[in-house]
């Protein structure tokens, strides 16, 4: 069986995004001029760029999911996984920032996805994008074990609306064959590269499609591109407003209904705190800030995953938007007395679903607590609010807590296609402590099921409104975790 490898020769490695670029140009096709008319960005070493240590550090993976900040970078990798980073060389300024691959290493589903980018104040002789990738194309045929030939050269492409330019070779080893493209642009003072394998050139073109998604942050790209970023920004630039931010919920609610995950994502990546502990600490003061700041960090990225999912799930309904501002003492984040005053006060606003269809589910959905932070509005924290159905009385109400789970059965078919991932559930937990399902929120059609059977399962201590206990609606998290011994699932 023939599986792709997402790292690349040694020898190979050394000129493609990790080490001092020493091609010799002569030999790499001279007949090409390096002021090629496909070529309209600006020289490499004529780009500004940041350390490539705070460039790496801009980057997570949740999930099967990996975004950069300062690229602007988002990608999906579909039933795969995600090394992130694989290198990273500070003296040279270069990294392999991620490599995707597909889980099931198959005919039609392998595939493999590198992110390499290359200081362009390091590499002066470079001077265009067809240079790059011919020389990048030149070494890879030189020095490669396998056989390499190449079918497409130095052809202008679109990627997520950045022009890049590409190459796509047919690669030969052991009888058996595979393509892969070669990907290049000047992004934000560096050589921004694709490395990508799969089965077919169709395939090639597929995976650049659904996988790469990049907000447009080259501050060099040709007139036309810039023009369209500036009128992109423009167009998502949201008031600090209740107003404001209903706008920016709703467009992010048309992006769900479009089915468009790698957006979503996306979207929702922007939403994050930057410096989260400097600005919970001039909010709230040192000691209350540190701790803030501790307990959004540790829950950062399980929230964005839920919170993704909450969005798939309202995807599927009509209803409304609903945005309160906050007073100081109603804020989440304010652990002060009701009278206290924070150290520096922002504005705080509260998100909220209202289902205006017939469809399964709850009727009323919390979105989130949103603060608006150097010019964006923020998702704050991500609420996990029990409804109560069975009484009206008031009291100190004391939530229930699991008391016994069961473990759902990994379904065969999902293990063989080695799928993992996340199934949000919505339920109304009984005063007796058992489970009544209403519905499946968001999660793979594959791996729901299981989780609906044992959910049905689970017993709650339940919650009690003055030491009655009440019905209550919660909704439920099951993530499905694949290892080929065992079937691990967490709540």
């Amino acid at each position: 069986m023939l599986c792709f490898s997402t790292m690349l020769p040694r020898t190979i490695s050394a000129l493609f995004g990790i080490a001092v670029f020493t091609v010799n140009f002569a030999e790499a096709r001279q007949a090409k001029s390096t002021t090629d008319a496909l070529s309209h960005a600006e020289p490499c070493a004529s780009q500004t760029v940041g350390d490539i240590k705070s460039v790496v550090a801009t980057g997570k993976v949740v999930a099967n999911r990996y975004s950069n900040e300062y690229f602007g970078l988002s990608v999906t990798a579909a039933n795969g996984e995600i090394q992130a980073p694989v290198f990273v060389n500070a003296e040279a300024q270069r990294a392999r920032l991620m490599d995707a691959s597909a889980l099931l290493k198959v005919h039609p589903f392998r595939y493999s996805m590198g992110v390499l980018v290359d200081s362009c104040a390091k590499n002066p002789l470079i001077h265009s994008l067809e240079q790059y990738v011919r020389a990048v194309s030149h070494q890879l045929t030189k020095e490669s074990v396998e056989t390499l030939e190449p079918i497409r050269e130095e052809f202008p492409i679109d990627i997520s609306g950045v022009r890049f330019v590409g190459t796509v070779m047919k690669v030969s080893i052991r009888g058996q064959v595979y393509y892969r493209g070669v990907y290049a642009t000047f992004l934000n003072g560096y050589i921004f590269g694709l490395d990508v394998k799969a089965d077919d050139t169709e395939r090639l073109q597929e995976l650049l499609t659904s996988m790469i998604r990049l907000q447009g942050k080259d501050v060099t790209a040709q007139s036309s591109a810039a023009s369209k970023t500036t009128q992109s920004t423009a167009a998502e630039s949201y008031p600090n407003t209740a107003d404001g931010l209903h706008s920016l919920l709703t467009d992010l609610l048309a992006v769900a209904k479009g089915d468009d995950e790698g957006k979503v994502w996306s979207k929702i990546a922007q939403m994050e705190i930057p410096d989260c502990e400097n600005w919970f600490t001039r909010t709230y003061g040192q000691e209350k800030g540190q701790a803030l700041a501790g307990a959004y960090g540790k829950s950062l990225k399980l929230s964005d995953q839920q919170f993704e999912m909450l969005w798939v799930e309202l995807a599927k309904q009509e209803g409304e938007i609903t945005i309160n501002k906050l007073d100081a003492a109603n804020r989440r984040f304010d652990l002060a007395k009701k009278d206290d005053a924070l150290a520096n006060p922002t504005d705080e606003f509260k998100a909220d679903w209202k289902k205006t269809d017939s469809s399964a589910g709850p009727a009323r959905q919390a979105i989130g607590y949103f603060c608006f932070v150097d010019g964006k509005f923020r998702l704050k924290s991500f609420p996990h609010e029990v409804q109560i159905l069975s009484t009206t009385k008031p009291g100190p109400i004391l939530p229930g807590k699991l008391i016994s789970r069961v473990q759902p059965m990994y379904p065969e078919t999902a293990r063989t296609l080695r799928l993992r991932g996340m199934v949000s559930v919505n339920v109304v937990i009984r005063k007796d402590g058992t489970v009544t399902v209403q519905n499946v929120g968001a999660g793979h059609p594959l791996l729901a099921p299981a989780a609906v059977t044992a959910v049905q399962q689970w017993k709650y201590e339940p919650t009690t409104v003055s030491g009655e206990p009440v019905d209550v609606q919660v909704k439920a998290y099951v993530t499905f975790e694949f290892s080929p011994q065992q079937s691990e699932q967490k709540q």
